[in-house]
């Protein structure tokens, strides 16, 4: 069993002083794991890999014990003809990128439809399970898993729906692409698209091999179903689990034996930073008990 965070620092003015900053925090808190987004990170530029930055970000990163997993950004898109080019160099650098960390997956968002795309969900859906196939044997022959990764509301997914993920990554059929499971999204849209959220659990299980950790309350506003609002308890608030409503215990009672990676990947906003402990330790907590 190991236990991970996702390292957050945007547009930091000084980013080697922050990206220390929070790797110390880490080890400290002795994380097994840390899951990186290049996005971030300026090691990618128009879509390649900036060797020289690519170096320093690399020292860096291995003078600690972590093992490392990659998110891709949010923003690339392998569905839109529109956005395909520039995602598809994006991808193979993501993907690159985990063999210089020795890295074995890489979490990446299904895509989206674009206003200008003009295309139903179905044909959407078919066109990403290409380019699945695609990047999955270039993932293969470089010892890397693609996690897709279920969607929450807004606007920058499809998969929102467990179902629908899980017959993209069934129609691929490839070992080297699977789920990435998002509990917290998952619980949202479970009440939205009104479907169970254990069973789906239960369903997705067999196909996981990576997992996102936080926790929300399960609402949405019904105005505008993406947007974040803790004060009413609307959103995707990546909190420290424990906080909000997800039946964790029954979650890790239904893929106990079934997620055989077996790591555990906390994804928590850090303006909860100071709780990074705390979740570590209800986390390996509850896997526990």
């Amino acid at each position: 069993m190991k236990i991970g965070i996702n390292l957050s620092i945007n547009n930091d003015r000084d980013y080697k002083t922050a990206l220390i900053k929070q790797l110390k925090i880490f080890e400290e808190i002795k994380f097994d794991n840390v899951e990186i987004s290049p996005g971030c990170s300026g090691i990618i530029k128009n879509g390649l890999l900036d060797k020289r930055e690519c170096s320093k970000f690399l020292d860096i990163l291995s003078s600690y014990g972590f093992s490392y997993t990659v998110h891709a950004p949010y923003e690339m898109n392998l569905v839109s003809p529109l956005l395909l080019k520039i995602s598809e160099k994006v991808m193979k650098s993501c993907i690159d990128l985990c063999v210089m960390l020795d890295s074995d997956v890489l979490v990446i968002h299904s895509g989206y439809i674009t206003p200008a795309d003009k295309m139903s969900e179905s044909e959407a859906l078919r066109i990403l399970v290409g380019s699945l196939k695609k990047w999955g044997r270039y993932a293969r022959d470089s010892s890397v898993l693609i996690g897709v990764e279920n969607g929450d509301l807004g606007f920058t997914h499809l998969c929102r729906e467990i179902d629908k993920l899980i017959d993209v990554v069934k129609n691929v059929n490839m070992d080297s692409v699977g789920v990435t499971f998002d509990a917290g999204h998952a619980f949202i849209s479970a009440r939205y698209y009104k479907f169970n959220f254990l069973e789906a659990v239960k369903n997705v299980a067999p196909y996981m091999i990576h997992m996102h950790l936080h926790d929300n309350y399960g609402e949405f506003d019904p105005l505008s179903p993406d947007k974040k609002n803790i004060v009413f308890g609307y959103g995707d608030l990546h909190m420290p689990i424990g906080w909000g409503k997800i039946p964790y215990r029954e979650v890790f009672r239904l893929i106990k034996g079934r997620y055989k990676r077996e790591l555990y990947l906390l994804e928590i906003d850090p303006k909860f930073k100071e709780y990074y402990g705390y979740a570590a330790a209800k986390l390996k907590e509850m896997l526990s008990s």
